[in-house]
């Protein structure tokens, strides 16, 4: 699907961590992460991935399961405060 619109996939990650990492190593336009992950959820991965500048948090989009999306919201919305 992303392919379509001309974006090239360069790293997957299994785990919240490995998430990190990648982020790091390969400084993606744009992430697609899960919020339920393995070793690290996806918003405390986030939160890792932007504590290192520059970052640009345009750059991120998460998947989003019915019922976590208030978790999620309060979750930005007490970082954005």
């Amino acid at each position: 699907m992303l392919e379509k619109h001309n974006y090239e996939i360069i790293g997957e990650a299994t785990t919240g961590l490995e998430a990190v990492e990648k982020y790091m190593e390969l400084k993606p336009d744009l992430i697609i992460m899960d919020i339920v992950m393995l070793i690290m959820d996806g918003i405390y991965a986030i939160n890792k991935a932007i504590a290192t500048p520059p970052v640009d948090l345009n750059k991120f989009t998460v998947n989003l399961a019915h019922d976590i999306r208030d978790k999620v919201y309060r979750a930005l919305l007490s970082y954005i405060r």
